[in-house]
């Protein structure tokens, strides 16, 4: 177990866990953003910003880019800065 506190250190994690074949799953500070919530997180899209610190949005962020640097897996689905 890790907990990462920066993006540059949640990139550092997942770019060591796929240079070794470690399997990765992330945990959004408990929020179910990164549980069994998919069915109904886009129509919790818009108060992200409002129930998430700034420092949980930046992680999910750095993990999306990092696990897909192509934005092809799941598009849209992680809140962009505005």
């Amino acid at each position: 177990m890790v907990r990462p506190r920066t993006a540059r250190e949640v990139r550092s994690v997942v770019r060591a866990c796929v240079r070794h074949g470690v399997p990765l799953v992330t945990r959004g500070a408990g929020t179910g953003l990164s549980g069994g919530e998919h069915g109904v997180g886009l129509l919790k899209r818009d108060g992200l910003e409002r129930e998430l610190t700034p420092a949980v949005l930046d992680m999910h962020r750095a993990v999306k880019a990092a696990l897909d640097p192509h934005g092809i897996l799941n598009p849209g689905k992680v809140i962009a800065r505005g």
